[in-house]
């Protein structure tokens, strides 16, 4: 997703933060953000997961956010192959022509 997705829609984080802008560009660090019921489930819920390394796609990624239990888009069915539900998000990274 792109670093403003959730400010447009309002949402706050319950732990962390959202995606910065810089965290988009090629080469930068790799972070994500947690759904509320992963880091509930995988992560008991843990205060200190904002800072954190998990590995995602076999690689490590920073635990920057936690999203709030009820996030604004959900139950929103955006395209036929999505989820109802995403357990985390990372910056979306396009090459700088596209």
């Amino acid at each position: 997703m792109t670093a403003e997705f959730l400010d447009v829609l309002g949402a706050k984080p319950q732990l962390g933060r959202w995606f910065l802008r810089t965290e988009e560009e090629s080469g930068a660090p790799d972070v994500v953000v947690l759904s509320n019921s992963l880091w509930r489930r995988s992560f008991s819920a843990d205060p200190n997961i904002i800072g954190r390394k998990i590995l995602f796609d076999g690689k490590p990624h920073q635990v920057v956010g936690v999203t709030p239990s009820h996030m604004p888009f959900y139950g929103i069915q955006l395209q036929a192959n999505l989820p109802e539900r995403a357990e985390l998000f990372i910056p979306l990274r396009l090459p700088p022509d596209e």
